[in-house]
């Protein structure tokens, strides 16, 4: 199983880091101290999304998103050090990651991470260098 992850070069300037429980601590009246005022509410719908992140960058920007398919890697039947639910996904399993880049600059706005069947990803992704959602439409 691969535990490691892509790490963004010392050029990528992260805006913020967390968890999910983090980013979706601060409610309206919250007093939790997951709270982080520093992650505004626009990224919070992004990142939390489970629709396409990538089309929500695209309407955001007004900016064509593209995919840099950082690597698709055949991580076999092991769940040890992924996310909760990966074992919903039957295994074999494959883990795609990738930057969304937009703009004139092609700065990547996004690192995500997804883990697909490994006998159901061509299927879904036939040409890995396209956004999901253009992929599944």
């Amino acid at each position: 199983c691969i535990t490691t992850w892509n790490a963004l070069g010392a050029t990528e300037r992260m805006l913020w880091t967390g968890t999910e429980e983090e980013a979706s601590a601060c409610g309206v009246e919250s007093t939790s101290p997951l709270c982080d005022p520093k992650l505004p509410p626009l990224w919070k719908v992004l990142i939390l999304s489970d629709g396409s992140v990538t089309r929500h960058l695209q309407i955001l920007t007004g900016c064509k998103v593209e995919v840099d398919c950082l690597s698709m890697v055949d991580i076999g039947n092991a769940l040890s050090g992924l996310p909760a639910n990966t074992e919903m996904i039957p295994g074999p399993r494959v883990q795609r990651q990738v930057l969304l880049r937009t703009g004139p600059s092609k700065a990547a706005l996004v690192y995500a991470s997804s883990w697909w069947n490994s006998d159901e990803v061509d299927k879904y992704l036939s040409d890995r260098s396209k956004p999901i959602w253009v992929s599944l439409s």
